[in-house]
């Protein structure tokens, strides 16, 4: 019996997928804070990340002929980084859970340590991450759309969550914190400076 190791890598990546998708979406309900009454963006969020993660798994079963060493492997460590920057990103709240997206309220002090250092939204970054993982596993153009489609509604909930910053109390120190850091992707802020 021959075992093909390719398949098997692929399907421990793909495995690794599901996994922290779940593992996210069991994060929406029990590790971020929760207000009554959502936002329409939050529904909206949620429901294109449900058929995202859908999408994304039937995508990765039905081209399994398209596997290659680097689109696992590749998976895996997109996998693995995602992980990490989401627990770190969440761990430096302490015992205080983070406010979930779209939340009406802004946060009461502004947490700048950790990978919130260097970047504004990491949980959003570490989310787009999983998606990158999904997508790099088959290397096709439905990932491609995924993670796109994702991307652009995880920058409007940064936006939101920006603007009620700026409008309440912390206004003036988050703008400070705004010159230093980048939004989303580490080091993109400094491609942009004059």
């Amino acid at each position: 019996m021959k075992i093909d190791l390719l398949l098997l890598v692929y399907a421990f990546a793909w495995g690794s997928c599901v996994a922290l998708m779940s593992y996210f979406a069991f994060a929406r309900s029990t590790i971020f804070s929760r207000e009554k009454g959502a936002l329409r963006g939050r529904a909206l969020l949620a429901r294109a990340g449900n058929l995202s993660a859908v999408a994304a798994v039937g995508n990765c079963l039905i081209n399994v002929n398209q596997r290659t060493w680097l689109g696992a492997v590749l998976s895996l460590l997109l996998c693995i980084a995602s992980l990490v920057l989401f627990r770190s990103a969440i761990t430096v709240f302490g015992k205080k859970r983070p406010g979930i997206a779209y939340t009406s309220e802004p946060p009461s002090a502004l947490v700048s340590h950790g990978p919130y250092s260097r970047i504004r939204h990491p949980i959003y970054l570490a989310y787009l991450l999983m998606w990158g993982a999904s997508t790099v596993l088959p290397w096709n153009l439905l990932g491609l759309v995924i993670v796109s489609v994702m991307a652009i509604l995880y920058y409007r909930a940064a936006l939101f969550e920006e603007r009620l910053i700026l409008d309440s109390g912390l206004g003036a120190t988050y703008r400070d914190y705004q010159r230093t850091t980048s939004m989303i992707i580490p080091g993109l802020r400094a491609l942009f400076r004059r």
